[in-house]
This record gives structure tokens, sequence and C-alpha cells, in this order.
């Protein structure tokens, strides 16, 4: 029974320590790099290959689905994705990702519709159910540039709340040139090892119910 506790252990650690199982919350421990206003950066560490949706039509290349917010609502016209950072709605606009995904940027014109507001956040769920809010916020000034993240872990959705940059209005937008890399698939060892720790949870669960 002690060697038996013992290897489990060294599994649920192992498998952990890859953030494959959370322990500790939905705080996730992915290291987001952000590149504002650098598209060039950001395509170095990106890598690729990358996709381009660039809203020229209502139909989303594959892989990319998005909840429009439900305060203005939300839209595809005029070449661009036009919505609303609003805390207050019912419904938040959401980036949908399936695969997931390593890295997503676009530009972002949050100066011209509806002028200045709070700017925006980005509130990050990812591949194994953690989230993390992106430090760094879309500057509220942006009248075109680019913004984008790259992460170390799959990301799932991308949320879009209200900065905090100021408390005057809420942040209408329209965004552009949409991009983002497919993360890579976890090598079988990985897998296999996700695997143990499930059945380890599972051998847990019978011995405690024993």
């Amino acid at each position: 029974t002690h060697m038996k506790n013992k290897f489990l252990g060294a599994v649920f650690a192992a498998v952990i320590s890859m953030g494959v199982i959370s322990v500790s919350g939905t705080a996730s421990a992915a290291v987001i790099t952000v590149f504002s206003n650098d598209l060039t950066g950001w395509q170095t560490a990106a890598g690729g290959p990358q996709v381009l949706e660039d809203f020229s039509d209502a139909t989303l290349v594959p892989g990319f689905n998005i909840t429009f917010g439900s305060s203005l609502p939300g839209s595809i016209s005029g070449g661009v994705y036009h919505d609303r950072a609003d805390d207050s709605q019912g419904t938040k606009p959401l980036f949908n990702f399936a695969p997931g995904i390593s890295a997503f940027g676009a530009n972002w014109n949050l100066a011209g519709p509806g002028g200045q507001g709070t700017g925006i956040e980005l509130f990050v769920t990812f591949a194994d159910l953690t989230t993390q809010t992106v430090v760094t916020q879309i500057p509220k000034g942006f009248s075109g540039q680019f913004f984008g993240i790259v992460s170390d872990m799959a990301i799932a959705s991308i949320r879009l709340d209200e900065g905090t940059q100021d408390t005057c209005c809420v942040e209408t937008f329209d965004m552009d040139n949409a991009r983002f890399v497919v993360a890579p698939v976890p090598e079988p060892g990985t897998l296999a090892v996700f695997g143990l720790g499930l059945a380890g949870l599972g051998f847990a669960r019978r011995k405690k119910t024993a």
C-alpha cells in the first residue's frame, strides 16, 4: 500500500507539473507575452503557420468563432468586426478556438468608433480550463494598431472585458485582420502521463469508497 501511494503521488506530481490538472483553483501558470504595436515581433514569436481572418464577409475561418456582445449588439460588416467591451452587458464578446491556439492578435481601433473609452482587458481561458487576465490592456488610443499575445499554454477562448484606463464610458471598437496560430498537439508521452494521472485518480476514488 505504501509503495502504491508513493507511485500515485509521483504520477500526480508529474501531471500537475505539466499543467494538465490544476489543483490551485482557476489561476493559470501560463506565461503570456504581449506585443503592443509590434506585428513583426508577434509574428516572429508566434511562429506558424498563421491563420488570417480579414472579416471580408460574415463567414469566419475554420477554428475561429465569435460570440458577439449583447449591448450593441456586435456584428461583422464593412470589413471589420464591430462590438463593445461592456461589463454590464448580459453577454460579453468572446473568441472561441477549436482546437486551442498558442498566439492571437489583431488590428484594433478603439479611438474611432464612439471615441476613446476604458481600453480593453483580455480574459484568457486555457485548454486545461485555468484562466488568466492579461495585465497589459489594449490601449484606448489605438486607431488601427496591432495588439497581440503569445502563450506557452494552449488557449481555448479569449473574452473582452472593460479596461481600467478611464471611467468615462464603455469601449466600443472595431477589429480587423485577426491572426492566430494553432497550438501544437501534445506529444504521445504527455498524453500517456495524463492517462496515468486519470487512472490514478480513479484508483484513489475506488480505494476511498471501498
